[in-house]
C-alpha cells in the first residue's frame, strides 16, 4: 500500500478560541465580560437585573388595573361618602314629593295586631311633578330603627290626613296648600327591644328616570343625602287589662 505524499494531506486547523475573534468579529449580539480584578478562583460571577420587554410590562400593568377594578367593583365601587345630619326632632326635613315635620311618637301595643311605632307629623307637598300616589315616595324615604333593630320598608305605612272620613287617610297632597296631618306606622319585629326613643331618618330623593325602565319611566331614587332625629316614645297601651 502507497503511502500518500505529505503534500497531498489535508492540514489540519485550530479552531478559533475566544481570545482568537477580534472585537469587530464579535458575534451579533455577543456579550463579553471584562473583570479587571485579578483572576481567583472564588471570585463571584458578575450579576444583573433582566430587563421585561415593554409588550411584558404593559400586560403586568393592566392586569393589576383589571384586579384593583375587580376589588372596587366587590367593595361597592367608587361611592360618596353618606352625607346624613344629626338635627333636632322637630326640624322639617323634604324626602320624595313632601316635607314631613315630626310631631309626636308613640309606641302602640294592642289586642289587634304586633307592637307597632306610630309617627305623627305634619305634611305637605313641596313638588308637582309626583305621581298620584304620593304615600309610597314619602315612605320610600324613611327609615325607622329602635335599639338598632331596622324596620323593613315593607313593614311601613303612611297616610295623609289619617283623621280624614276614608278609611285609611289620602294617599295625595294637594298642591299649593297648607301642611296636613299625616302619620308613619311601622310593625315591631317579634322579640323587640322596647326603648324611650326612636331613631328615624329621613333621606332626600330625586324623581328622575329608573335606570332601567323606559324614557317616560320615572320614580324616585334616594340620594346619600339626609337627616338623623332621635325622637322620644310615649307608650300607649290599649290592650285590655
Amino acid at each position: 500500500m502507497s503511502t500518500p505524499h505529505p503534500a497531498s494531506q489535508a492540514t489540519p486547523t485550530r479552531a478559533p478560541q475566544q481570545d482568537d475573534v477580534a472585537p469587530d468579529e464579535q458575534p451579533a449580539g455577543a456579550t463579553t465580560w471584562q473583570d479587571p480584578r485579578r483572576l481567583d478562583t472564588d471570585w463571584d460571577p458578575p450579576s444583573w437585573r433582566d430587563r421585561f420587554p415593554l409588550q411584558t410590562q404593559l400586560l403586568g400593568l393592566l392586569l393589576a388595573l383589571a384586579l384593583f377594578a375587580g376589588v372596587v367593583w366587590a367593595a361597592g365601587g367608587f361611592r360618596r361618602t353618606s352625607s346624613l345630619r344629626q338635627v333636632d326632632w322637630h326640624t322639617p326635613a323634604v324626602t320624595g314629593p313632601a316635607e314631613i315635620t315630626l310631631t309626636r311618637a308613640w309606641l302602640v301595643y294592642s289586642d289587634y295586631g304586633d307592637p307597632e311605632i306610630l309617627l305623627e307629623a305634619m305634611c305637605r307637598l313641596v313638588t308637582d311633578t309626583a305621581p298620584r300616589n304620593q304615600t309610597s315616595g314619602v315612605r320610600h324615604g324613611i327609615g325607622i330603627s329602635m335599639g338598632g333593630e331596622v324596620i323593613p320598608e315593607r313593614d311601613q305605612r303612611v297616610f295623609f290626613q289619617p283623621d280624614s272620613s276614608q278609611a285609611l287617610g289620602r294617599r295625595e297632597l294637594s298642591p299649593g296648600t297648607p301642611a296636613v296631618p299625616c302619620q308613619v306606622e311601622a310593625t315591631l319585629p317579634e322579640g323587640f327591644t322596647e326603648q324611650p326613643w326612636v331613631r328615624v331618618v329621613i333621606r332626600e330623593q330625586e324623581y328622575r328616570k329608573s335606570s332601567f325602565g323606559s324614557n317616560d319611566d320615572r320614580t324616585w331614587v334616594l340620594t346619600r343625602n339626609g337627616v338623623v332625629m332621635n325622637v322620644p316614645l310615649t307608650v300607649r297601651d290599649e290592650r285590655k287589662k
